[in-house]
């Protein structure tokens, strides 16, 4: 379980990843030499990877859905792998209560999108899906960024 004071430094390693060590010491009250040590200790295993969040319409990605789909049994690896390996899809999650896949695809155009769907129909045995467009991102990645909710996000301190 993570610890209070490593949750409230993850939080601020949230909100920006380049944050120095020593605005760090300042913030929090702990030592540099902690702070490090923590950083590569448990903090370390706790970071996945570092990379950046794009704004996709400024790119030129202006449509982007959630899709779910349940497969035949006999193609989950199959469509798996594939998912895995094609450019627009963000992210892919296998999930439960019916379904076996959760995706989130981005494409520059919504026809795209929809060929992209047509494909997957065309391509494997799909037995049911569900299409979600996105029409706005009202939240994103802000779970333990905020250092005050930090440690009781954790279930270490009282609020």
């Amino acid at each position: 379980m993570l610890e209070a004071e490593d949750a409230v430094l993850l939080s601020h390693l949230r909100k920006n990843s380049r944050i120095k060590l020593t605005w760090l010491s300042r913030e929090t009250g702990m030592p540099v030499s902690t702070i490090h040590d923590r950083m590569n200790g448990p903090i370390g295993r706790c970071v996945q990877r570092y990379s950046c969040v794009l704004n996709n319409s400024e790119i030129g990605f202006n449509s982007r859905a959630t899709i779910i789909l349940k497969v035949d049994k006999e193609q989950k690896q199959e469509i798996s792998q594939y998912l895995e390996r094609y450019p627009n899809v963000n992210s892919l999650y296998r999930i439960n209560n019916g379904y076996d896949f959760m995706l989130d695809a981005i494409f520059p155009q919504m026809v795209h999108l929809e060929e992209f769907v047509e494909q997957l129909e065309r391509k494997f045995r799909i037995k049911h899906r569900e299409v979600y467009f996105i029409i706005a991102e009202v939240k994103q990645e802000s779970f333990l960024s905020d250092p005050q909710a930090a440690a009781f996000t954790c279930g270490r301190m009282k609020k």
